[in-house]
């Protein structure tokens, strides 16, 4: 029995071993899935569709990126205590090798929230009515004044926040005293994980991590507003049949990539944040749930812009169809080469299957 932690807050090796394995596999799903998804996108000539082509290649690039980073810590929190260890290749660095890399992590994750939000400030420029004062701000500005003015509200937002949370980091060998001579268990997890990483002392925990709670916090109250004021001003404005189809298209694309950006990353990452400041029970294996989930958006992200998004949807059942005439090609070549002997028996087989799929459909009416 710890101050902190028990023994059984942490989650058994049966859940570690998932986890581990979970993560290759969804980081593997990933690796694959976006190179896929940018080339059906730079393959895909439309000229409409181009700019915000960049804003989506942008965020999947920052995606896995972020997926890349997470799944080779495979962090395992020991909240209530600000600290993690991993489970993954980055627990053979150094302390300040793994303090950088979690400080670039998180910058990381805010770089990718950017790519999301400038997804929706395009969409809500184009849904303006043409006379509206926000998109004549947009039209007349030159493109290298906006770039420069996206680039400086980054900067200045990763500056404050990346500054704060590396104002905050605490000595660790000093933590690992202060810690272990307060809870023997503790020192036992120290000493099977020596790669425990505190990102903030606990005396300031608050300070650390409650602006970007707050932050966090407003992220669905803004994402809703920005739909919201797309959406009427869709209905209201008077576009050409084309134009308007073109915009209800990518604003239902953006609304699922947002549904799903709510389920797999803002839920999960709002669950961490809570976990640690209200010190919430089995907060380690609450935050081995939540990486899952996490490590799932960018497939799933990448499937709703193919899906949702009609030229890319197009060329992917294209590509099917090309793999599926390649494959009955293939099989037809491979029954012609056969033996006479291994035609009949391929052809009976053949036969006996349809035979048996007549039998059942016969008894089925």
């Amino acid at each position: 029995m710890g101050i902190f932690l028990n023994e059984s807050d942490l989650p058994s090796a049966e859940l570690l071993h998932f986890y581990k394995v979970f993560e290759d596999t969804a980081l593997g799903v990933t690796v694959l899935m976006v190179p896929f998804t940018i080339l059906v996108m730079v393959f895909t000539s439309n000229s409409v569709i181009n700019a915000y082509r960049l804003l989506l290649i942008n965020e999947l690039s920052w995606s896995l990126l972020l997926d890349i980073m997470a799944a080779l810590i495979g962090a395992v929190s020991l909240y209530p205590l600000p600290c993690y260890y991993g489970v993954n290749v980055t627990s053979a660095l150094s302390h300040t090798q793994q303090l950088t890399y979690f400080v670039v992590g998180i910058g990381v994750c805010v770089m990718k929230d950017f790519a999301i939000f400038y997804q929706l400030e395009y969409i809500l420029v184009k849904s303006l009515a043409m006379d509206s004062k926000i998109r004549t701000f947009f039209l007349m500005t030159p493109k290298s004044g906006l770039v420069l003015t996206h680039v400086g509200i980054i900067l200045s937002i990763l500056g404050t926040g990346l500054g704060r949370l590396i104002y905050y980091l605490p000595d660790q060998e000093e933590q690992k005293r202060s810690l272990t001579s307060l809870d023997p268990f503790v020192g036992k997890l120290y000493e099977v994980h020596p790669d425990i990483i505190c990102f903030a002392d606990r005396t300031h925990l608050i300070k650390a991590t409650l602006v970007g709670f707050i932050a966090l916090s407003a992220t669905p109250f803004i994402g809703i507003a920005f739909l919201i004021i797309m959406y009427n001003s869709m209905r209201k404005n008077n576009w050409s049949t084309h134009t308007y189809r073109l915009q209800k298209m990518l604003f239902r694309s953006l609304v699922f990539q947002l549904i799903a950006f709510s389920i797999f990353m803002y839920l999960p990452c709002m669950m961490l944040m809570s976990a640690l400041l209200f010190q919430l029970r089995d907060g380690p294996t609450i935050t081995v749930i939540c990486f899952c989930f996490v490590l799932m958006h960018t497939p799933i992200d990448c499937f709703m812009i193919l899906y949702f998004i009609k030229p890319y949807r197009s060329v992917v059942a294209n590509l099917l169809k090309v793999l599926q005439t390649y494959g009955d090609t293939t099989m037809q070549y491979t029954t012609h080469r056969l033996s006479p002997l291994s035609q009949y028996l391929f052809q009976r087989k053949s036969n006996m299957d349809i035979s048996r799929a007549s039998t059942t459909q016969v008894q089925h009416f």
